[in-house]
């Protein structure tokens, strides 16, 4: 996403999502959990829309991520191999995304849909050496690959927070002059969307132009799932009960 926040905290709480997963299974917490269904059910309903989605389609899911990113870092803080081993493949990611995919331009413009809506984009053109982009994106890779494997290998686990840190604020400060709208030269705002190919103007997503289905609001599928939904819930809370009963039942023999 273009101007969506600040792409390293949006990419490292992808792995703050997967965080709040797993934790939520390992500790059995309802408060974790329900903040990943929240965030799945916030997200899951566009994941597959037939148009290009925006920012706006995923921001309210992004919030949920970036709670998941602070626990994460928070863990990190305290030492935890588990989320260091999460920070560093979200940091290698982060590096390497946009050699790669300006490296997998042609891709990407076949997977979106390019042609069909702008056949011209000087993007796309020749399978995406229409432009330099791949070029650069191979020369680029060669550094991005070095760094990222310098992060893969970090042990330090409080320096690894500390640069985290540090990291997410010198791209803020970088970003700073975009996100405040302040009147910058043309090439300098252009230089904000070259970083990512999908972030340029002609690099514009296919989008259906069939009629919408038509369907009725609610039907016996809805009722269908409806019950087993509330089954779901049913059984998750008496499972929860019996839980607590059997802790609360060892904790008073354990006093005995």
């Amino acid at each position: 996403m273009y101007d969506g926040g600040n792409v390293l905290s949006r990419i490292l709480s992808i792995g703050g999502a997967l965080w709040l997963a797993v934790e939520a299974w390992r500790r059995r917490s309802w408060g974790l959990a329900s903040l990943l269904v929240l965030a799945l059910a916030l997200w899951l309903p566009w994941a597959r829309i037939d148009r290009a989605a925006f920012q706006y389609h995923y921001y309210p899911t992004s919030q949920i991520a970036l709670i998941g990113l602070a626990l994460l870092l928070a863990d990190l803080r305290a030492g935890s191999q588990r989320a260091a081993q999460i920070v560093r493949i979200g940091g290698a990611c982060a590096v390497l995304a946009a050699p790669v995919l300006w490296m997998a331009t042609g891709a990407l413009c076949a997977l979106a849909g390019v042609a069909s809506v702008y056949p011209e984009s000087q993007v796309c053109l020749s399978g995406g050496f229409g432009t330099p982009g791949p070029l650069v994106g191979a020369i680029a890779l060669v550094p991005a690959t070095v760094a990222a494997w310098s992060i893969l290998g970090a042990r330090d686990v409080r320096r690894m927070f500390t640069i985290t840190i540090s990291s997410i604020a010198v791209v803020a400060l970088i970003w700073y002059p975009n996100w405040s709208a302040l009147p910058l030269p043309t090439g300098i705002h252009n230089w904000y969307q070259g970083i990512l190919p999908t972030w340029t103007w002609p690099f514009q997503f296919g989008v259906t132009l069939e009629s919408p289905a038509e369907t009725t609001l609610v039907s016996s599928a809805t009722l269908v799932v409806g019950v087993l939904l509330l089954c779901a819930a049913a059984a998750g809370a008496y499972g929860a009960s019996r839980l607590s009963t059997a802790a609360r039942r060892k904790l008073d023999e354990d006093r005995a």
